[in-house]
């Protein structure tokens, strides 16, 4: 019995590094799959969505109808290791009441948050946007809460997509745009999957079995040890 149970333990654990190491390896599926979906994106033409209908990731597509005239800026976005903010605005659509909440891009912001960068006067009337439509973005950690009182542009920690809409007074859709058609030496527009490369998954199941390996290893020379110092009868 005392001999079981080392290699009772032993195989748990090798079980647990091996479907640890699996999953990483359908993450890194997952991730292949979405720049595979991005990458075709970009070679297709921008669909006319009005009204709206949830597409696909990164699908492109074109809206028609025009700015709310809100602002306000998601903080702590990084981009080539500059913080800066994402700009946001509510784009009604023409036919019906729906809207859809536009990234313009990235802009850097001054290390006093309380100095918000200057943003360009939206356009007028009715018009034409296009880009990728996305999810929201979602917080590592969701500490405090979105301030939506005072004048705009809102300077928000998250987007918390409920709130936003109760604030605004509108229904938003349950996508974002990301533009790609505002005026690039405003913004930066880089847009791209935000996620861990594929190849880092690859890496960590690599480690998740060699672990598994290493205790197989261990628990073998640990039991012929045994087994030659164990007394002949």
């Amino acid at each position: 019995m005392l001999r079981t149970i080392p290699w009772l333990a032993a195989l748990l654990t090798m079980a647990l590094f091996v479907r640890l190491g699996f999953w990483q390896l359908d993450r890194e599926a997952e991730k292949l799959a979405l720049f595979e979906g991005f990458s075709q994106a970009l070679t297709q033409p921008p669909k006319l969505l009005d009204p709206y209908s949830p597409q696909p990731r990164f699908s492109r597509v074109k809206l028609e109808g025009q700015y709310t005239g809100d602002q306000f800026l998601l903080d702590n976005q990084v981009f080539d290791g500059a913080t800066g903010v994402h700009v946001y605005a509510p784009f009604n659509l023409t036919s019906v009441k729906q809207t859809v909440l536009v990234n313009r891009g990235w802009l850097p912001m001054e290390r006093d948050r309380k100095t918000l960068p200057k943003l360009p006067t939206l356009p007028f009337g009715n018009t034409t946007v296009q880009g990728h439509l996305s999810s929201y973005p979602q917080p590592g950690i969701k500490v405090g809460q979105p301030d939506y009182q005072g004048p705009q542009p809102w300077l928000l920690i998250y987007l918390e997509p409920d709130g936003l809409a109760e604030a605004l007074g509108v229904a938003l859709a349950p996508q974002v745009m990301l533009e790609t058609s505002a005026e690039a030496s405003t913004f930066t527009q880089q847009w791209a999957p935000k996620v861990m490369a594929p190849e880092k998954h690859r890496g960590y199941a690599v480690q998740w079995f060699s672990l598994a390996a290493a205790v197989l290893v261990v628990t073998l020379i640990l039991a012929l040890k045994n087994d030659s110092q164990t007394p002949k009868p």
